[in-house]
């Protein structure tokens, strides 16, 4: 059956009932998936799927629509269906429309991202992308989630947006999900292994989880623990995504591994892949490679050596140094605060040891020693008696084995020797440490009891065994339960670490510290009550020690940030060098962050692991710490440093200066004065039995969801709780208890409320749900604090996920709305209007046009109307006496907003009627024209794009034929050599066909435009 794709918005008609089309999906397999919302009597509010090549979809024709007289006051059903339809019309240009009217204050280097994709700003020249494809590789700390956030609001709002994928930390999935949620309205379903657990109970056991909704946050970890990984894997890599963000996408560099190998396959399918990452790479050029062929497999052909121009249109990078000027008091300037202590005798008596030791290698050189295991048992030590234990016993174990071998005697005495080292450390606690004994003196300082008037503190340790040591000691010392003193480690599951996150960023929760490893160092939000870091212990890693203080030192800051470090002090010649290396490392951080703001710069290393292996060996050697700490002239620092010039030298290519502002929002017009009146208007015209309490000051609104709305964005309805597949569930936590949903146009207000929820969530727990003032003895109740000022801060909350909601289109209460709106006409109606102060015998009819390519994306869309003079006969020819009018110029023309209560000509509607197809002729030609213009201005791109493609194919088969003329025949691998070559040619075949496919898919339009009659407006004497 052959299948007009139709834009979302178009009416059609399946099995004898008429649905509102909602988008329509291209299938692998061919034909689509339509998806729709009923709109006639039985099938009203229901949501459908439809496929195109098993149902006959029939689109109602624009020349057969019914002219239906609006009745309503001031027309105002007609306004509220023409508004509608135009809320749902992507933007007219490539201008951002409505990413930055969300609940933030974006800083322009925060816009950036957007206008690269679409080509604005400085980056005009380059044009916008065909398919979005970008990492955002800004430095610790710069906003990156509200970069992504931006972009993806842009993309949802081009109808480009619908099916999203996010992967995330497991520590971060919660913060993820609420950030996007909370500043953008974009609903993700945490699918962490609880939220499948609970997933599978709703749900048939032969359903696939990840089928039930369009837009899903999960972290890779969970994919690989989960059961049934193999057939959950599956789907989301065949699953083709709109849009798949990867946070922390340098997890998933390394080729070969389980991360990137699914990164490349959900990547592969996606409309448009977004990466964000601090760490774009290790050093080595294939490590950056490697995350640029996830955006694009045919952007580079020889990993190992590429151009500025080949990377260029695929990454943004800034540091602090760089956006300084333009974020005012979101940066605050952190002070450093290092804490020496001499070491206490018992702790001097463990370093002579230490420094005396000379620990015999476990290789087979009889007398070998290993100087950088004497360096690994100090640093532990360093750290805490408990975990210098736990190293010496690894130690201790790999001895006794290769001892108890027959081949290693001389052993014996090395191992009775570590044995009695041992012995005497696990007699230590670390509470009889100089360390220890400062950061009780820190936290008296700080005025840190345990109470519920503590500041909060976050506290680093690289070792479990010294987090365990120290949260049980503090945790006896202050009386505090694990709800006052909490710890996160790598070995937690995901929906732990994502509730711990979350109880820190609130301001009612008891934590009041927290203890952590190194999982918590990178991405995660740790800011919002929180100015205060200690360094218990270092790593020796400029890049560590820097993500480390990314988590307070970061936008949004609203304190100087403190940071200290704890270091003990020993008068052990052996270590003396050491301990100035661990200064060393604190002044060259806080050079980096007052100068280039790239710990990794520094010393040409961009992995933590290589760093901490340089330094340890530097120190190992008794190198000094200049020596240590310099960059060092080795291949691999020459490689990283020609690779950082690379990067910025593509950071200048083709970017044109700034423009004098930012570009101006595009939008179509709308008939209302703000989305507040629309929504009001539109909920007491549609839904007339159901309540709405607007608020008499300020511009917000409460509305108690129906079910069907409730069921839509994931509510439960008790014995009907079932799942819409692809619905648009909003997050649990933002559901509110009693349904009924708080919306302000007020940005402010919105983020005031963000704030106030992580704040005071708890605060009004005894206050009247009623409005009016708070309780009596509340904290906050005082002539300006009405229970209004305070609804973010309901107890229902349950977590730090405000209450109070922006009220925009994309919101998903509005966007259920819109549908009510555009289904309240009948089947195949538009609304006639009649303006008697146009001249006599005018007519308009508004039309919306559009041509969709071959993924049923709209790429050509226009709103216009079609003018005309009602003569007694019709028109000799087709096209005369009808003139396109820009919908703005219609619009004016008309004036709308003087429409009123009129007098009705008899007939008018079949005199109209008789006119749209001769309009709806006209129309076509119009859109055609659209269309011959748009091949016009594509036809420049597209051949560069395909010269790109045959030079990347051309060179990748070039470097494979080299490689194959290198080989031996006479070499016993030579066919193995050459059938893995042979493979490697058929994937650049592959790739190029993919590509050649995506462009004729995607690039190629409908002969024929979409067309819909949206509205006349008929001057008198029509009928006449």
């Amino acid at each position: 059956m052959s299948f007009q794709i139709v834009p979302a918005g178009t009416r059609v008609e399946i099995r004898d009932e008429e649905w509102l089309v909602r988008r329509c999906v291209a299938m692998p397999t061919g034909g689509f998936e339509v998806h729709v919302t009923g709109t006639s009597e039985l099938v009203r509010g229901h949501q459908g799927v439809f496929l195109s090549t098993l149902d006959q979809i029939q689109e109602l024709r624009p020349e057969a629509t019914i002219l239906a007289n609006d009745t309503s006051p001031g027309y105002r059903k007609a306004k509220l269906y023409l508004d509608a339809l135009l809320k749902r019309t992507p933007p007219s240009d490539a201008a951002l429309s409505i990413g930055p009217q969300a609940a933030i204050n974006p800083a322009p280097y925060q816009l950036e991202p957007a206008e690269m994709v679409f080509g604005l700003g400085r980056y005009r020249s380059r044009g916008p992308q065909m398919r979005p494809r970008l990492l955002i590789a800004d430095a610790v700390g710069l906003g990156k989630t509200i970069e992504v956030g931006i972009l993806v609001t842009e993309l949802i709002k081009r109808g480009r947006g619908d099916r999203i994928l996010c992967l995330a930390k497991k520590s971060m999935l919660a913060q993820f999900q609420q950030e996007l949620w909370a500043r953008f309205n974009i609903p993700l379903v945490r699918l962490d292994s609880l939220g499948i657990a609970r997933l599978r109970t709703r749900i048939p056991t032969n359903r696939n989880p990840f089928s039930c909704y369009n837009r899903i946050v999960i972290s890779i970890d969970t994919l690989k623990d989960t059961k049934a990984s193999t057939s959950y894997r599956h789907y989301l890599e065949s699953f083709p995504w709109d849009i798949v963000i990867i946070d922390e996408a340098h997890n998933c560099a390394n080729p070969g591994t389980a991360n990137n190998t699914l990164a490349h396959r959900v990547c592969a399918n996606a409309e448009a892949v977004i990466l964000a990452t601090a760490t774009p790479h290790n050093g080595k050029p294939r490590s950056f490679a490697e995350l640029i062929r996830l955006l694009d497999p045919t952007a580079i052909a020889d990993l190992e050596s590429y151009e500025a121009a080949d990377i260029a249109p695929y990454f943004i990078r800034r540091f602090k140094k760089d956006v300084v000027e333009q974020v005012g008091e979101h940066f605050r300037d952190r002070e450093i605060l290092p804490i020496r202590r001499a070491a206490l005798p018992a702790e001097e008596a463990i370093f002579a040891r230490l420094g005396e030791l000379r620990l015999r290698s476990v290789n087979d050189q009889r007398f070998g020693q290993d100087h950088l295991m004497r360096w690994v048992l100090f640093k532990a030590y360093l750290s805490s008696p408990v975990a210098a234990t736990e190293t010496l016993a690894h130690r201790l174990t790999e001895l006794r084995r290769r001892h108890t071998s027959g081949k290693h005697d001389y052993l014996a005495a090395h191992i009775a020797e570590l044995e009695a080292l041992h012995a005497d450390l696990a007699q230590q606690s670390i509470t009889a440490t100089a360390r220890y004994a400062a950061m009780l003196d820190l936290l008296k300082e700080l005025s840190w009891t345990g109470s519920a008037t503590s500041p909060r503190i976050i506290l680093f340790t690289e070792s479990r065994r010294t987090q365990d040591a120290l949260a049980d000691a503090l945790r006896t010392r202050f009386k505090a339960d694990e709800t006052v003193i909490q710890t996160i480690d790598g070995s937690m599951s995901d929906v732990d670490q994502s509730r711990i996150v979350d109880d820190f960023g609130k301001g009612d929760t008891p934590v009041r510290l927290l203890i952590a490893t190194d999982v918590a160092s990178e991405g995660v939000n740790l800011h919002y009550h929180c100015h205060l870091l200690i360094h218990y212990d270092l790593p020796w890693s400029l890049i560590r020690l820097e993500q480390r203080n990314g988590r307070i030192d970061r936008y949004g800051q609203t304190q100087n940030p403190r940071i200290h470090y704890l270091l003990t002090i020993s008068a052990c010649p052996a270590f003396t060098g050491d301990q100035r290396i661990l200064d060393a490392l604190i002044e060259k951080e806080q050079w980096v962050y007052r100068n280039t703001g790239d710990a990794a710069g520094v010393m040409q290393f961009h992995s933590v692991e290589d760093e901490e292996k340089t330094i340890g060996e530097g120190a190992a050697r008794g190198l000094a710490p200049e020596q240590v700490l310099a960059a060092p002239d080795t291949p691999d620092a020459q490689q990283a440093q020609l690779l950082e010039r690379l990067l910025a030298a593509a950071q200048r290519l083709d970017a044109t200066a700034a423009p004098p502002s930012t570009p101006a929002s595009s939008a179509w017009p709308t008939l209302f004065a703000n989305d507040l009146a629309f929504l009001t208007e539109a909920w007491t015209t549609v839904l007339p039995d159901a309540p709405l309490d607007r608020h008499p000051e300020r511009p917000q609104i409460e509305i108690k969801a129906p079910d069907d709305l409730w069921s839509r964005i994931g509510g439960s309805l008790g014995s009907r709780d079932a799942i819409i597949p692809g619905a648009t569930a909003i997050p649990d936590e933002a559901l509110p208890a009693d349904r009924s949903f708080v919306l302000t146009t007020d940005r402010a207000a919105v983020m005031d409320a963000i704030h106030r929820a992580r704040v005071l969530a708890g605060v009004v727990a005894t206050a009247p749900k009623k409005r009016g003032r708070p309780a009596k003895g509340s904290p906050v109740a005082g002539p300006a604090a009405p229970i209004d000022d305070l609804i973010a801060l309901a107890p229902e909350l349950r977590s730090s996920w405000p209450r109070l909601h922006l009220l925009w289109e994309q919101h998903p209460v509005a966007q259920w709305l819109l549908d009510q709106v555009l289904i309240h006409f009948g089947r195949g109606e538009a609304p006639l209007l009649h303006a008697p102060h146009l001249p006599p015998r005018t007519a308009y009819t508004f039309m919306r046009g559009s041509i969709p390519n071959g993924n049923g994306r709209e790429t050509i869309v226009d709103w216009f109307a079609i003018r005309f003079q009602v003569e007694r006969t019709l028109p000799p020819q087709e096209f005369a006496g009808l003139d396109i009018v820009p919908l703005s110029q219609a619009l004016t023309e008309v004036r709308l907003d003087r429409l009123g209560p009129t007098g009705r000509e008899a007939d008018v509607a079949r005199v109209i009627g008789t006119w749209l197809p001769y309009c709806v002729n006209s129309a076509q030609q119009h859109v055609a024209g659209l269309r011959k213009a748009r091949g016009q201005a594509l036809s420049r791109p597209l051949i560069e794009r395909n010269r790109r493609l045959q030079a990347w194919a051309d060179k990748a088969r070039s470097l494979i034929d080299r490689k194959q003329e290198r080989l031996d025949p006479a070499s016993p691998a030579f066919k193995a050599h050459v059938g893995r070559l042979n493979l490697d040619r058929a994937r650049v075949d592959r790739l190029l066909k993919a590509q050649e496919e995506w462009l004729n898919r995607t690039m190629r339009t409908s002969d024929a435009g979409v067309l819909q009659v949206a509205l006349a407006v008929v001057g008198p004497g029509v009928a006449g």
